[in-house]
């Protein structure tokens, strides 16, 4: 049975937080390293004891979200922030690929969108 859990990063144990790092996803197979020694709230869900997919909320109030492959397409992120609205009023959100744009602004998350110039520096659109 899949079930969401919230708790804080450094609440979670070692092989836990181990299996969150490995199943984040995206553009650059990386998450927001710097949030996590901010102790962020994860909403983390779980089926059977492994993790599905999970979700950060830094002190910012930012979010990123990450699904198992195998897992996605089956609502398991629009669940996270069904479950995460309900303990913020505002998060914010990257919506960095088409993709990711569209299901945050399907779910009325507030979403940004950038892209780099010829430097490499981030460029707010």
């Amino acid at each position: 049975m899949r079930k969401i859990y919230h708790k804080l990063y450094s609440d979670w144990s070692t092989k836990t937080q181990a299996q969150l790092r490995k199943y984040n996803l995206g553009e650059f197979g990386g998450m927001m390293y710097d949030s996590l020694s901010e102790d962020p709230n994860t909403f983390v869900m779980m089926d059977q004891g492994v993790v599905i997919g999970w979700a950060l909320v830094n002190q910012s109030n930012w979010a990123m979200f990450f699904v198992r492959k195998g897992y996605r397409r089956q609502g398991i992120a629009t669940k996270l922030v069904q479950r995460i609205k309900l303990c913020y009023d505002n998060i914010y959100v990257d919506g960095h690929d088409n993709m990711s744009y569209r299901f945050f602004e399907a779910v009325h998350l507030n979403t940004t969108i950038y892209d780099y110039n010829e430097q490499h520096q981030v460029v707010w659109v």
